[in-house]
């Protein structure tokens, strides 16, 4: 806008000096031409200037990496004429790999309305963050500006595209359901039961009263289900940005897996301080809250593995277990 300000200056000084050595009607024509330009410039602009509205769709707070959601900005003109200029400032990072940088600018120029696809990573797993700095729309000159309303700030989580491992390896299939009975949760109907001494809370109707009466004791009638075994994938939250974006391919593919066949199971990894930590899934809504509280957290091109803390010992006390790696392989336990 300087620039525009400085040439529109030199314009004037040079028309002024053109009225200073000419006397003639072209002189004077060209000066007041030259003065009133901005003033009738603005006034022509005013209008579509006022009248510009700027919308951001309604987008999904969470897409797979690849799948580019567009667009990201609307603007359109709620009058007769078209947009003289619009310039929108914004930075689009992903955070989980990146670094905040500096404001990009993107000007539309003449349009009812336009779509503003903005530029920003999409390719990759994490979290964008997009910010929006000025916008302004501008007369016909270029001189004169109006802010606009600034879009919220949005945070968008890019999963990780699944990735098939090769070979793959056997998943459980029922072979580990069985070995453990546990309470039912709520009761109700089950092909196993246990009996107990009763319990301030438990309902009347699961009284075992034959029994009961037989030995004077209140006893519980109490359903079991099997349990469906102790499944585990370990993984390793550090490394490049194409070693963590395979493994957590291959996390979604195979966690996706195990929830379509019902069955929970829980992801172990060393934190920043080298401590084992587990995470329960039983959904894919948990699978992703993880992602994103990793995601979050960034990762550090080092770390310390879980095969180093205990993860062999994690391995063997499993029914079933998988170390996720870049390479797809499942490593037996030393």
């Amino acid at each position: 806008m300087i620039k525009r300000w400085l040439t529109y200056g030199i314009t004037l000084l040079l028309a002024f000096v053109f009225y200073g050595v000419y006397t003639g009607y072209l002189s004077l024509f060209t000066l007041a031409t030259v003065l009133l330009f901005p003033l009738f410039s603005l006034l022509v602009s005013l209008w579509p200037m006022r009248a510009v509205r700027v919308f951001e769709p309604v987008l999904k707070s969470k897409c797979v990496a690849g799948d580019r959601p567009a667009p990201l900005l609307h603007i359109r003109s709620a009058s007769p004429f078209p947009l003289p200029r619009i310039d929108v400032e914004y930075t689009a990072v992903n955070a989980t790999f990146g670094t905040e940088g500096a404001f990009r600018t993107l000007t539309v120029y003449g349009r009812m309305e336009a779509a503003v696809p903005l530029e920003a990573d999409f390719a990759h797993m994490g979290i964008l963050k997009l910010r929006y700095g000025k916008l302004r729309v501008y007369d016909l000159s270029g001189l004169f500006f109006r802010s606009l309303p600034r879009p919220a700030d949005r945070d968008i989580l890019l999963l990780p595209r699944p990735e098939r491992p090769v070979p793959f390896p056997k998943l459980p299939d029922g072979e580990t359901a069985g070995k453990r009975l546990r309470p039912k949760h709520g009761g109700g109907f089950a092909e196993e039961h246990d009996i107990r001494e009763y319990r301030a809370g438990d309902p009347l109707n699961a009284v075992h009263w034959k029994l009961s009466a037989k030995l004077d004791e209140l006893l519980i009638r109490e359903p079991l289900v099997a349990d469906r075994g102790e499944l585990r994938l370990l993984m390793d939250l550090f490394g490049s940005r194409d070693t963590l974006e395979s493994v957590f391919g291959k996390l979604t593919y195979i966690g996706g897996e195990l929830l379509r066949r019902m069955l929970p199971f829980s992801v172990y990894f060393c934190d920043r301080e080298g401590t084992p930590q587990g995470v329960r899934i039983d959904s894919h809504e948990a699978l992703e809250a993880f992602m994103a509280a990793a995601f979050a957290q960034g990762f550090p091109e080092n770390g310390k593995s879980i095969r180093d803390s205990g993860g062999n010992a994690l391995y063997r006390g499993a029914d079933w277990a998988y170390f996720l790696t870049p390479a797809g392989e499942q490593v037996a336990p030393e």
